[in-house]
């Protein structure tokens, strides 16, 4: 630490490590030894005690704070203390004093530290300071700079040349010199330093700064660091100066320096000396030299005696400082000769310079060197005489040497400017310039060959044009070389490729033919004009010998086109086109030799650069058509025949040859100019003749057009192209589009779309054809006609098309208003981007245009709404119901720009409720409102609505609810309306439903519904009755929950809540109540609508809280006893009472109980029948015994049934009474289901169906004695669901297509049996709660349940059917295989022996005797074909359906009993089911694909049992895989091994560790778990970690502790376990490795759990302690596969085998001998 703190004061410039005192700064110039004589006489003025000072010596702390802080290390200190000291110095409230004693201290800092820092900032932030100072106190700061030889100003004027941009940038806002004035002794003008004093001091720094010589001596005297003390820790001191060590003092004394530090000082005396060379260049050029050499010591000395140091860095080892020597010489030769001339001897530059030549290497500094020698010998030749001059044959040699070189690779575009005027002061040109030019050949860059070409051809051309003496002209030779050398620049460009893309290079080779041309244009001119030069002596020799092969024989014609195109440039005025002879002659025989290379065959054609030459020759000399009896060639013959060859190749479709659109341009181009200078008719006849051949060769449009544009560019006028041929094409064209419509090709409708309007003038061009041609447009794209809806069943006018005519419309002067208007209608019937973005626009912008428009498009839509409704049932009605729905939205967005009394949805028909209400299908009006409403937010699709105009004051929504509602007299439609279901109640979900519906909205509907139905009623409207009871039912559950039991019977219950809901109930009700009395229930013909109207009242609203007479509780009840008694009366009048009658009031009876018909069904109505229920059910059920045939189904069945299902929670505890019921129900739903060929979806099968689920119910909640009868019934049921019942319904058109909340289409008609009845929680019922009935029903139903899995709509049941079974674990069939498994087993054993084919057989019989024989025939067949995308959706998903069922059947049977595993995984193995469903899956997982990511990772089975949802591919995919590891994992990782493709073992290992893995080991230890609660091992102790993944096993046999460790991979099973029994004491490693070795084949090879693996394992050891023997070839006591002990012995060696593992044995080895012994097989089987 001491060593860095030492003191500062030994760091000045010029003293010793001793302390010398302040005094020493006074006048002292610097004291090293190094130091030469001063350059100035000037002292210092203006008092002696103004010095320099090392230390501060004000007063101000914090000024001397940030001193200490400008001799840190880091440089942004230092960079912020600087710019604190520039505030200092800027503030005027300062006292100078204060800021002089500041000054002189920094002046002292800078002079000896700053000005060196390696920071370019603390440089640039030091000078400024020093600005600031310099203007701020003039004098001081005059006085001050005059110590040190006023050096301190040659350090601020050579920033200037700082390295450093933003030191330079400083140097030039704040150092600026002004010239001499005269003095002035006014103080207040005092300057701070003039120019002499700068002067003075930039001479003075330079000479010492460049004396040092070396960077070692300039440490030593500049930072006062002697290298020769040092000590040797300089390693470690010496890092300190990275940021601003050497540059700010900072370095430490050592003895060696490090590399680091030697590298750094050199990087410092380079960046020094070259500041102070390039800061002298600066003043030079600015300044050159102050005064004069009788006034001026310092102009006296530089002139009259050579510098000894100023040219040292001449011979500089550094190439940077010799550049910059070579650049001041090159400045001092131009501004301050007399430094360079006058002294005696001139500097040495006689030999200093040619040595320079001879030993400059670097290729930057060659330019310079290059500049500064020319400099000098102009310098020279300016004043010859005064100095010595170069010797021209020295520097000739040392010429020729660098330009053969290339100058040692420099860039050929910087020093090859210097090379004329160097030729221009030197004898020997054709050398040098020779030497130039095969200095080519060291060239790398091309774009330094074509500077030195350039080079070369300036410089021989000019030499060749300049004025030559008559010796000169007589020099032939000389003359023939300098025209070599430029024919030889020529034959080099035409040669060179032309780059094809822009760059420099080509830039470059584009700026030398350009030149060359000018060249070319001069020569010849000369040749004719100035008999003095050079190349006019030679002139024939020149063009005919030389430059006319030159041309002829060029293949470069890119090079030869650029050089002729340049040719077109105007001669000088005094050349005629007559005296062009020479060149034109040349020229024109190359356009016949270039044309002739392609007349060969028919289908030649030039390339582009052949193109460009002949085009090129054409504007620059024509053809010679004068000459064509000497070889010349006709322009018609030319014109018709190559030239329109060359189009129709160029344009045609059916050509094969390459086309562009800039081989077509050219071709017409061509044409053009051939053309150019026909007559008026000449010309219409050529073209029109050309263009008819194009066009009949099926021309391709854009190509066309490219060529037409191209005759408008290369100057022939638009009425030459225009012409009758061209009018009919266009019209064609147009045509043509018609015809074949969208094409769905972008390419060709961009084609025709630029075609069409360029043509009409839309694309900044002129119009190529007439005003007639755009109505021929219009006409056949949008013809007139009178039929309303003739836009919509015209043909689609082709979007290119659409587009040109509504651009053409918006041209008010184009079209008249009839032909925008069919145009505006056409693209508003398809919509599209056209409409959007060009119609629409059109229409705002004229209100005429729009409402007419409007007015057409309404009628438009109407007609065509009444003509599609009737196609409803069509396979397109889809199509057409979209795109009558984008019609619809298009107007209505539209038809808000136009104020009309018509409603949006009027404008469109939809507002029209006699449509609704007409006969035409309803379906397809509902799916266009659908989808209008699809795009609209749910408040707009009410506003819609409501703004429709009301009819007989009956509110425009309530009529569209009544006529959408299915409400009928019985069927699927009465359910559906009943269950919410129908478009009614999608209608009001859309609008909204119960949660955006405003009460006081739903209030006014019902009211209306209920006059609606007073209406139905007078007029005899039953069928509106009943929509409206519908919709009233439909309005009441939306506005109010549903009545509870406590309601009715017990008000006085309800709290201050429930009270208000209440109040609200009994109002809706007395809205709905007055259309009931008595009448209603007993004579009216509405008496079952008025029953269900009752029903919402019970059921829905409620009867209020008021009791007694004239309440609406009473009333109500009295209705309901009046419909009682008289069925009493009936039931007991044995009479005259007629069946017909009984059936009437048992049904309106059970009706008004919530049957539920077109109204919702009640869950509580047992508690609504305050009468005897159980007197009038005995009285109905001895009734029907006593009136029904039993045969077929009649309708008192049918209200018997009825009654029954309504009455059955009122039975109480009767259960005679009950039985009886529930053996009617029973018997009801067999003869209802068994009658006909039901479908399922009839009125009788959903009643049937719910009597079932009601009858299950009561036998399970009663334990009813007639389960018999129920499980007939259920198996009743699956018959029906697996044979009869529709697998799906195929939907005509549109016709019941349903729609969700969000005006969504829900996909596919559902069978009534799925989607209405009760089938479903049949089955949900059996598979949650009755596991035995569902085994007693559809055992026999197994195999249907198969075939029912890829259909649709059955799928989900079946397999729930199915897996259930599974887990029944009953044995469903024969073992004997069925016929296809028999024909498969047969394949299989073909080629096996008798024990192996044995083995199979018996596993294939265990298979069948467990699986469904039609479940082993669909897994078998799939490894008939392969999978591709071609096989139907409804097929993947049925096999995984069926994979999933069988995994389960494995599974089931497993855990019943283990030893079945090896016999199904035999059979599973052999049919190849495994391969097949993990390939088929693996398209669907997403796994290994961009989807991977959505690969779902639910994995849950029962998830699937209860939610149908994931009957999707994605969603079984990953369960498949799921399952099938779980299951099968031995030949899960088998088929990963072998069968999976490549790309998908990665993915595949990955997903299975991820999301399979953890959850098979969380499962099996929790099977372990469970198997250790039940105490399944016995004393055997199983654990186990999800973390570690390890399981062990400890089990104590005889004192003896057996121990074994599980280990399961992260992926298992894809890799093996490992099994480790290494830990059990007092067992030999023989017999513990071999149990291991059980263990391991039971988990890897059979594919067992580790429950069945731990168990064999114990019943292995458990048998080996009894004395068993392991089987010598399993080395296990029990086969893995039967489980049975060895039973075969060797009678030699007494070895006991399985009989298995000997068959085996026997096969593999090939011979019959004992494993052990080797003696021929004689053994026994031992008794077991």
């Amino acid at each position: 630490m001491k060593e860095k703190r030492k003191t500062r004061l030994n760091k000045t410039q010029g003293t010793k490590t001793e302390f010398l005192g302040f005094g020493a700064f006074a006048d002292t110039a610097t004291s090293s030894n190094s130091q030469p004589a001063s350059l100035s006489s000037n002292k210092p003025q203006g008092g002696a005690s103004l010095r320099w000072s090392p230390i501060y010596t004000g007063k101000d702390e914090a000024l001397a704070l940030l001193f200490t802080r400008l001799l840190k290390k880091d440089t942004t200190t230092r960079t912020k203390a600087l710019q604190e000291l520039q505030d200092f110095f800027r503030q005027d409230d300062i006292p100078k004093k204060q800021q002089v004693d500041a000054l002189a201290h920094f002046l002292f800092l800078y002079h000896s530290k700053l000005t060196y820092d390696s920071s370019s900032t603390v440089r640039a932030e030091a000078l400024v300071v020093l600005a600031l100072a310099a203007a701020r106190l003039p004098k001081a700061f005059s006085t001050l700079a005059k110590q040190n030889n006023q050096q301190v100003l040659g350090m601020m004027y050579c920033c200037h040349g700082d390295p450093a941009a933003e030191v330079r940038a400083v140097a030039n806002k704040y150092v600026v010199v002004e010239e001499a004035e005269e003095e002035n002794d006014d103080n207040s003008n005092t300057k701070a330093y003039t120019i002499t004093d700068m002067q003075a001091g930039i001479w003075d720094y330079v000479e010492r700064i460049l004396s040092y010589g070396r960077a070692s001596k300039m440490q030593e005297d500049l930072f006062a660091t002697s290298l020769k003390s040092a000590n040797s820790n300089s390693s470690a001191n010496s890092k300190g100066g990275g940021k601003g060590g050497k540059g700010n003092g900072s370095n430490t004394t050592s003895g060696e320096l490090s590399e680091n530090q030697k590298d750094l000082l050199e990087e410092t005396f380079e960046r020094v000396v070259g500041t102070a060379l390039s800061g002298l260049q600066v003043w030079i050029q600015q300044h050159g030299l102050i005064g004069d050499q009788d006034n001026d010591e310092l102009c006296q000395r530089l002139t009259t005696q050579p510098s000894p140091v100023l040219w040292k860095t001449l011979s500089s080892p550094k190439s940077s400082l010799r550049n910059r020597t070579y650049a001041l010489l090159s400045t001092s030769c131009q501004n301050a000769t007399a430094i360079i001339l006058d002294p005696p001897g001139g500097n040495g530059f006689s030999q200093t310079l040619p040595q320079a030549l001879a030993s400059e290497k670097e290729p930057g500094n060659m330019t310079s060197l290059l500049e500064a020698l020319l400099a000098f010998l102009a310098a020279h030749n300016k004043r010859p005489g005064n100095s010595p001059g170069l010797n021209a044959a020295t520097v000739t040699k040392h010429l020729i040497k660098i330009f053969k070189k290339s100058c040692y690779g420099a860039s050929a575009a910087q020093w090859g400017p210097t090379v004329l005027p160097l030729l221009a002061m030197l004898p020997d040109q054709v050398e040098i310039l020779t030497a130039v030019w095969k200095g080519k050949e060291h060239a790398i860059r091309l774009g330094d060959q074509i500077a030195i070409a350039r080079t070369v051809s300036e410089s021989a051309a000019f030499f060749l044009l300049k004025k030559n003496s008559e010796e000169e002209q007589n020099n032939h030779p000389r003359s023939k070389d300098l025209a070599e050398l430029w024919l030889g620049c020529l034959k080099n460009f035409l040669e060179t490729e032309l780059p094809p893309k822009s760059g420099p290079v080509r830039q470059a080779q584009l700026q030398l033919g350009k030149a060359m041309a000018a060249e070319l244009r001069q020569l010849e001119i000369a040749c004719y004009d100035r008999p003095t030069c050079a190349v006019y002596t030679i002139s024939d020799w020149f063009w005919q010998e030389q430059l006319r092969p030159c041309i002829l024989e060029a293949e470069g014609y890119a090079a030869l086109a650029v050089l002729v195109q340049e040719l077109r440039m105007p001669p000088k005025a005094e050349t005629t086109a007559s005296d062009r002879k020479r060149l034109s002659s040349i020229l024109q025989e190359k356009f016949r030799k270039v044309l002739a290379a392609y007349q060969t065959r028919s289908g030649d054609v030039p390339t582009v650069d052949a193109y460009h030459v002949m085009i090129a020759i054409l504007q620059v000399c024509g053809m010679g058509e004068e000459e064509e009896v000497n070889g010349g060639i006709s322009m018609e013959k030319f014109l018709m025949s190559d030239v329109l060859r060359w189009m129709v190749i160029h344009t045609s479709s059916i050509s094969v040859q390459k086309q562009t659109q800039a081989l077509a341009k050219l071709d017409f181009q061509l044409f053009g100019i051939c053309a150019a200078n026909f007559s008026e008719e000449v010309y219409a006849q050529r073209f029109e003749a050309v263009l008819r051949e194009v066009i009949a060769a099926k021309c391709r449009l854009s190509l066309l057009l490219a060529g037409l544009l191209a005759l408008l560019e290369s100057g022939i006028p638009v009425e030459r192209v225009r012409c009758n041929l061209l009018d009919e094409f266009a019209i064609q064209v147009v045509k043509d589009a018609m015809e074949i419509g969208e094409s769905h090709e972008e390419e060709k409708d961009n084609e025709v779309k630029s075609f069409l309007q360029t043509c009409a003038g839309l694309k900044g061009t002129p119009a190529l054809v007439r005003q007639s041609v755009l109505q021929a447009w219009v006409d056949e794209a949008c013809p007139s006609s009178g039929s309303d809806d003739a836009p919509v069943v015209a043909n689609t006018v082709p979007g290119p098309i659409l587009e040109t005519l509504l651009v053409l419309s918006s041209n008010a002067s184009s079209l008249q208003a009839d032909e925008i208007h069919r145009i505006a209608l056409r693209s508003w019937c398809q919509g599209g981007h056209e409409w959007d973005e060009l119609a629409v626009e059109l229409l705002l912008n004229d209100a005429n245009h729009l409402s007419t428009v409007i007015a057409k498009s309404s009628t438009i839509l109407r007609s065509a709404l009444v003509a599609k409704a009737s196609k409803a049932r069509e396979s397109n009605a889809q199509k057409d119901v979209e795109l009558w729905s984008d019609m619809a939205r298009r107007l209505m967005r539209f038809g808000k720009q136009e104020k009309g009394a018509m409603s949006l949805l009027e404008l469109v028909a939809l507002g029209d409720i006699s449509l609704w209400q007409s006969s035409m299908s309803r379906d397809f009006l509902f799916c266009c409102l659908m989808n209008i409403f699809s795009e609209i937010l749910t408040a707009e699709r009410l506003e819609l609505l409501q703004s429709c105009g009301a009819q007989n004051d009956t509110p425009f929504v309530v009529q569209l609810l009544m006529s959408l509602s299915e409400a009928s007299v019985g069927g699927a439609g009465s359910i559906r309306a009943a269950q919410r279901k129908d478009h009614c109640a999608q209608l009001l979900a859309v609008l909204g439903g119960k949660t955006s519906l405003r009460r006081k909205t739903l209030e006014s509907w019902l009211i209306a519904a209920t006059s609606e139905l007073r209406a139905f009623l007078q007029a005899q409207d039953l069928s509106g009755v009943r929509k409206a009871v519908a919709l009233a039912s439909q309005l009441c559950d939306l506005m109010v929950d549903r009545v509870k039991p406590r309601d009715v019977f017990n008000p006085e219950e309800d709290d201050a809540e429930d009270a208000s809901e209440e109040f609200d109930r009994e109002r809706i009700a007395k809205m709905i109540v007055p259309a009931l009395n008595k009448e209603s229930f007993s004579s009216t013909p509405w008496r079952s609508c008025a029953a269900e109207l009752a029903s919402v009242v019970f059921f829905q609203c409620g009867v209020g809280s008021e009791r007694g007479i004239g309440s609406l509780h009473y009333d109500m009840f009295q209705l309901l006893q009046g419909s009682v008694g008289r069925l009493r009366a009936l039931l007991s009048d044995h009479g005259d009472t007629t069946v017909e009658t009984v059936v009437q009031e048992l049904m309106l009876l059970s009706l008004s109980c919530g049957l539920g018909l077109n109204t919702p069904e009640a869950d509580w109505n047992s508690q609504l029948m305050t009468f005897d229920a159980e007197q009038i059910t005995a009285s109905v059920l001895e009734y029907h015994g006593a009136h029904t045939s039993g045969e077929t189904v009649s309708e008192l069945d049918r209200a018997v049934f009825s009654w029954l299902i309504t009455s059955d929670g009122a039975l109480g505890n009767n259960s005679e009474l009950r039985d009886r019921a529930l053996v009617c129900l029973y018997n009801g739903a067999i003869s209802i289901l068994g009658s006909g060929d039901s479908n399922g979806s009839d009125m009788d099968t959903l009643l049937a169906l719910r009597g079932i689920q009601i009858a299950l119910v009561a036998s399970r909640k009663y334990d009813s004695n007639v389960a018999n009868l129920g499980v007939q019934t259920v198996m009743r049921v699956m018959e029906g669901f697996s044979l009869k019942w529709e697998h799906s319904i195929k939907q005509h058109g549109i016709i019941g297509q349903d729609f969700d909340e969000n005006c969504h289409p829900i996909s596919g008609i559902r069978p009534a049996w799925r989607s209405l009845s009760r089938f479903p929680d049949i089955v949900s019922s059996m598979v949650t709660r009755d596991q035995d009935l569902l085994t007693a029903t559809c055992s026999e139903f197994a195999d249907t349940f198969v075939e029912a899995l890829t259909a649709e709509d059955k799928r989900w049941q079946a397999f729930r059917l199915l897996e259930a079974l599974a887990r029944s674990t009953q044995v469903l069939g024969d073992p004997t295989p069925n016929e296809a498994t028999s024909r498969r087993l047969a394949q299989w054993t073909e080629t096996m022996d008798t024990e192996e084919k044995d083995e199979l057989e018996e596993d294939v019989e265990t298979t069948s005797e467990l699986l469904p024989h039609r479940l082993m025939t669909e897994i078998e067949s799939w490894s008939d074909e392969e999978y591709s995308d071609s096989v139907h959706h409804e097929v993947i998903i049925g096999r995984m359906l069926a994979w999933l069922a069988c995994l389960s059947f494995i599974d089931a049977f497993v855990r019943k009993d283990p030893s079945y595993r090896p016999s199904l995984c035999s059979y599973i193995d052999k049919s190849g089911a495994v391969d097949s469903i993990l390939n088929l899956i693996l398209l669907h997982t997403g796994v290994g694909t961009d989807r991977s990511g959505k690969a779902s990772s639910d994995v849950d089975l029962d998830a699937l049992i209860r939610n149908e949802a994931m009957v999707n591919k994605m969603e079984l995919a990953s369960l498949v895989l799921f399952r099938t590891v779980e299951a099968l994992p031995t030949l899960s990782r088998k088929w990963w091994e072998s069968e999976c493709p490549k790309v998908y073992t990665g993915p595949i290992r990955d997903y299975i560790e991820a999301h399979i893995a953890p959850v098979i080991l969380r499962s099996e230890l929790e099977r372990l778990k469970y198997a250790t609660i039940k105490n399944v091992f016995g004393t055997m102790t199983v654990t186990g970690s999800v973390t570690t993944r390890e399981i062990t096993a400890i089990y104590i046999q005889d004192e003896i502790k057996l121990k074994v460790m599980i280990r399961l991979p992260s992926f298992f099973p894809l890799r093996n376990a490992e099994v480790d029994c290494s830990q059990t004491l007092g067992v030999s490693a023989k017999r513990w490795k071999l149990w291991s070795l059980q263990i391991t084949m039971m988990l890897n090879n059979q594919g067992g759990t580790l429950q069945e693996a731990l168990m064999l394992w114990k019943e292995n050891v458990d048998k080996e302690f009894d004395g068993v023997e392991p089987c010598p070839v399993c080395y296990s006591v029990l086969h893995l596969k039967s489980h049975k002990l060895p039973e075969l012995e060797c009678t030699t060696c007494s070895n006991r085998f399985h009989t298995q593992c000997l068959t085996e044995w026997f096969k593999r080895s090939g011979k019959t001998q004992c494993v052990i012994c080797q003696q021929p097989w004689a053994g026994t089987r031992v008794k077991k």
